[in-house]
């Protein structure tokens, strides 16, 4: 009887390891940029996510407004089977393709209709490709958000109740980078019930703060501080 019941603990374990499937969902979102008395809104995001049988693909295509004559776009994508692993509600992460790319055209450039986002002096990607210039910590950056296409996994699949405020879980998320999540406990977020959690990349600037819905699973919030100011992507 001990041996038997041992089994089927063991594959009542197993079971509740196996990857889930989430539909395929698109998300908007509205990003806004605080600093002192300055509260405006910066940018826009729009996010693709779905996964069957474990295997994950995300998408973000972000550009910011009109800043001097120039806009700021970014676009992210995740591909990555996630791995659920014994004793850790994060799941490995073995990623597949992980890349941001970088581009800043000029007003001028997108009105003469003659602007080629595919050639390489107009963009700079995470994989080395491309002749624009961009800062270090900006490809650091554009990593984070291309890594925190995960969440939306996240949201799905971790049972939070199982968790306590203050408890980490960690978890490999690709080559020689680590995930580090924070779970601390459930709040209110414009009268909605979320999971508060901070996301923190191994190699990157700055840790994340994420709100997720309680009910659906879905982020509400991105935000993270800057150097100068804070960032915040909400969705509408």
């Amino acid at each position: 009887m001990k041996h038997f019941l041992l089994t089927v603990f063991a594959l009542l374990s197993i079971s509740s390891l196996r990857a889930v499937d989430i539909a395929p969902a698109a998300y908007e979102y509205s990003i806004r940029y605080h600093w002192g008395l300055i509260d405006e809104t910066a940018a826009s995001a729009s996010v693709f996510v779905q996964c069957n049988d474990g295997n994950f693909f995300g998408t973000l295509a972000g550009r910011s407004i009109d800043w001097d004559g120039r806009y700021f776009e970014v676009t992210d994508t995740l591909d990555a089977y996630m791995s659920p692993e014994e004793g850790n509600p994060l799941p490995r992460q073995d990623v597949r393709n992980c890349i941001g790319w970088y581009r800043k055209p000029t007003v001028d450039q997108l009105r003469s209709g003659c602007y080629d986002p595919a050639s390489p002096e107009n963009y700079v990607n995470t994989a080395g490709q491309g002749w624009l210039d961009a800062s270090e910590s900006t490809l650091r950056n554009i990593t984070t958000t291309a890594n925190l296409l995960a969440a939306y996994y996240y949201g799905q699949t971790i049972d939070f109740d199982a968790l306590t405020p203050g408890q980490t879980l960690s978890a490999p998320c690709g080559v020689d980078i680590s995930v580090s999540l924070n779970y601390n406990g459930t709040t209110e977020w414009n009268g909605r019930p979320v999971r508060d959690l901070t996301i923190t990349y191994s190699g990157a600037d700055v840790p994340v703060r994420c709100l997720i819905d309680s009910e659906t699973g879905v982020p509400l919030l991105f935000s993270a501080s800057l150097i100068i100011g804070e960032v915040e992507m909400t969705l509408v």
